[in-house]
């Protein structure tokens, strides 16, 4: 059964997409998508708009009908996958930060570390926020660690820093309250 289900979706996707277009999938050229969840670009079921295909930030694409992310899953699958629920029309670049890139939708933030999408901060007052260093983010009521909001912090204090700092702990942020190190609180020794 499971070889035929995969026959019957390699031959939809080569009826529906040329091989010039799946092959471009790896290279970060315009063809064709998969959808969220899908391992492999012979299966991609979204042909791109070439015209108004273009990059916003990082691993980040769009064009006038969906917004992409360019993935690699462990080096097995290298290509586009379509993030649904985003508006191209509203996608804008916010800038990166320890290689850290983020984009926004207008209402939401989108992160991505390294080759993966990292997470969402959804519903941030966008016009105050603010990357800081090593993944650390703040609006005017919150800060974050990558997606995260952190808790028990004192927003007028808050510091990140580009590198950890050793004293009688190591962190790499700060605020009147707590240390940091990636996002959590620890302790003076």
């Amino acid at each position: 059964m499971k070889k035929l289900m995969a026959v019957m979706c390699l031959s939809l996707s080569v009826n529906l997409f040329s091989f010039e277009e799946i092959k471009g999938i790896g290279e970060r050229k315009c063809g064709a998508a998969v959808k969220k969840g899908v391992t492999h670009p012979q299966f991609a079921t979204y042909k791109m708009n070439c015209e108004t295909f273009e990059h916003v930030i990082g691993s980040w694409y769009k064009d006038k009908e969906n917004v992409y992310f360019y993935k690699d899953n462990n080096s097995m699958y290298i290509g586009f996958e379509v993030i649904d629920g985003i508006n191209p029309e509203t996608v804008k670049p916010l800038g990166e930060k320890s290689q850290i890139y983020y984009m926004s939708d207008g209402k939401n933030i989108y992160i991505q570390r390294g080759f993966y999408m990292d997470g969402i901060i959804e519903n941030v007052n966008i016009k105050k926020f603010e990357i800081l260093e090593n993944g650390y983010s703040k609006d005017n009521k919150k800060v974050y660690y990558l997606s995260k909001e952190l808790k028990n912090f004192d927003i007028k204090t808050f510091r990140s820093y580009p590198e950890m700092i050793k004293s009688s702990v190591e962190y790499n942020a700060k605020d009147k309250n707590n240390y940091y190190r990636n996002g959590k609180i620890v302790k003076l020794k």
